[in-house]
């Protein structure tokens, strides 16, 4: 029993330590239908949040899934911000959010 005290009380101290993550949110583009999936959480990144920003901003996944953000400064750290780029998929998928509506997608029927 008292190599327990030890184990519970390093598991509270853990448990009470501040952790300083953020979520990355951001809009996926869907380039067969040409138009932004609703805003969602698609990863946790480690460190704080360094605010909002202004710029609208593109980055692409290891994956090759492309995300607009409206928000966010930084992405995760394997993904690539391609705001910059002259070609490729974020073009498309920033010229999707200039539209109206940011140009999101249709939302499903829902079966009615």
């Amino acid at each position: 029993m008292s190599r327990v005290a030890p184990v519970l009380l390093l598991l509270g101290l853990v448990g009470c330590t501040t952790t300083h993550v953020h979520i990355f949110v951001a809009y996926r583009y869907d380039a067969a239908a040409d138009c932004l999936e609703s805003r969602a959480g698609v990863d946790v990144i480690d460190g704080p949040d360094p605010g909002m920003c202004a710029a609208v901003r593109c980055w692409l996944s290891l994956g090759g899934d492309v995300y607009v953000t409206d928000t966010a400064c930084d992405g995760p750290i394997d993904y690539k911000d391609q705001t910059s780029d002259m070609s490729g998929a974020c073009v498309k998928a920033l010229a999707a959010y200039a539209r109206d509506g940011h140009g999101r997608c249709a939302l499903a029927d829902g079966g009615a």
